[in-house]
């Protein structure tokens, strides 16, 4: 058997004779005459690889690389492989050598096939996860497996639950009944003065107790008595999470009863479109909300105004915007992450608002913001908006979030502080409807005006009539 010894000193295909150790290598890489050796490479000139004497010489290997495949095989070559020496074979090495060569071309060739059908952002993405994978495998060889963390009963309970699907066509989210189980949890402590397990429903079994908890616990935002719509979400969350549990159809019954008695009333105080006693507090005409402007305001707060104001107001959907610099639109709807939104530029100038993620994305699905379109004064003012976004992610890299606080609802209260008021998307949706629908009557509305709002909204039409509010005038 051959055997193999690693050679004291390597000679790299420039001429030079460097000390087989990577640091020394590295310090070749960057030697003038190693740069201009493979500059001549990448002109397209390849050495030749001479056979052993005793041998029939090999013939030479050139190649004229494209220019995206040169691009290819600058990020391959600068750090020579060293192979170990076969003492038993020498006249392997120039076969070697030469297949090395050749392989390094194809891999160059197949990337600059990849790039150009992913497009440079995507391959950058893939190849950029690539390199990250193997320093993690590196990184996590030899390590001990990482303790197993104890799941909290909080926990177990949301894991089970969310794997109940009651309705065939739609499946409750993670957060909602994470939302749910926080609230049960309020009622629990009203009802008996200690904080629940998550594990003892039997509580909710004394419906008196728990229905006159529902309707006196003081709201826990702003302490104040409870309206019908808090209400009514404390009933829609008892019932979610005891249908889950299972055991509970005769305490269901009287919870629903009870549910029915406040949508009634909730219903009738929506038909009546009036403003309800939070609204009259922190009401603003939509002219005043469009006219607004805190001399305070960042390059941010700017931007948030105008989303809310210069297209129709949605919820909280721009919270989870990311950047996307330079990419087609094909792209980003091919290959980016369909649970976020993004803002997408081309050639330096914001085109698309991409959502992919908000309140009623599994009825609505994905919806785009074309902001190549001609403005639709006073609805739609596409180019103001695209200055206002240009200024925010000018200095933005790829998948950075456009906004960078944590809660992108306190940040939208923040640009009306100056008001006194607490405006939010509530306030500016209800008040953009009102102005909307009050300035016209409704023979010059059109039943294609109404689809277009609403449809920017995430609304159907009879939750875009809803949220107008006779009184606001």
């Amino acid at each position: 058997m051959s055997k193999i010894v690693k050679p004291v000193n390597y000679t790299c295909q420039c001429g030079s004779v460097i000390l087989n150790k990577t640091h020394n290598m590295n310090v070749h890489n960057k030697s003038l005459k190693h740069i201009n050796y493979y500059n001549k490479l990448y002109e397209g000139v390849l050495p030749t690889f001479q056979a052993e004497p005793t041998v029939q010489a090999e013939p030479t290997v050139q190649a004229l690389p494209t220019v995206a495949v040169e691009a290819e095989l600058k990020s391959i070559m600068p750090l020579p492989i060293v192979e170990p020496t076969v003492q038993a074979e020498p006249q392997a090495e120039p076969t070697v050598a030469k297949a090395k060569n050749i392989n390094t071309i194809r891999v160059a060739e197949s990337r600059a096939r990849k790039r150009a059908e992913m497009g440079d952002i995507a391959f950058k993405k893939m190849m950029a996860d690539r390199r990250k994978g193997e320093r993690e495998r590196a990184k996590n060889k030899g390590v001990q497996p990482t303790p197993v963390v104890v799941e909290s009963e909080k926990d177990k309970l949301i894991a089970r639950l969310e794997q109940i699907k009651l309705n065939s066509t739609y499946q409750v989210k993670t957060k909602s009944i994470l939302d749910f189980i926080n609230t049960i949890a309020r009622i629990y402590r009203a009802v008996t003065g200690d904080e629940w397990d998550y594990i003892n429903f039997e509580i909710f079994r004394d419906t008196e107790s728990v229905i006159n908890a529902v309707n006196s616990m003081l709201k826990k935002s702003t302490a104040e008595r409870p309206m019908a719509s808090t209400i009514r979400h404390r009933l829609v969350s008892l019932r979610s999470i005891l249908e889950r549990v299972g055991g509970f159809e005769d305490e269901l019954v009287v919870y629903f009863k009870s549910l029915q008695g406040v949508s009634d009333e909730l219903k009738q105080v929506s038909s009546e479109n009036m403003l309800t006693n939070s609204e009259k507090k922190n009401w603003m005409e939509w002219s005043d909300i469009v006219k607004f402007e805190d001399p305070s305001w960042s390059d941010e707060h700017r931007l948030i105004h105008g989303l809310y104001t210069l297209i129709p107001p949605r919820r909280l959907d721009y919270g989870y915007l990311k950047f996307i610099p330079n990419t087609s639109i094909e792209v980003v709807l091919k290959l980016l992450d369909t649970n976020l939104n993004y803002i997408v530029t081309d050639k330096d100038i914001p085109s698309y608002i991409v959502l992919n993620k908000y309140k009623t994305d599994y009825k609505y699905g994905q919806y785009i913001i074309d902001l190549n379109k001609p403005d639709n004064l006073p609805l739609f003012n596409y180019s103001k908006l695209k200055n206002l976004i240009a200024i925010v992610v000018k200095d933005l890299k790829f998948n950075d979030s456009v906004f960078k606080s944590a809660s992108f609802g306190i940040t939208l209260n923040n640009v009306f502080k100056l008001t006194g008021k607490s405006i939010g998307c509530n306030i500016l949706r209800h008040s953009f409807v009102s102005g909307f629908l009050n300035d016209k009557t409704f023979v010059d509305v059109s039943d294609g005006d109404l689809e277009r709002v609403s449809s920017c909204m995430a609304n159907s039409n009879l939750m875009f009539l809803n949220y107008r509010r006779r009184d606001a005038v």
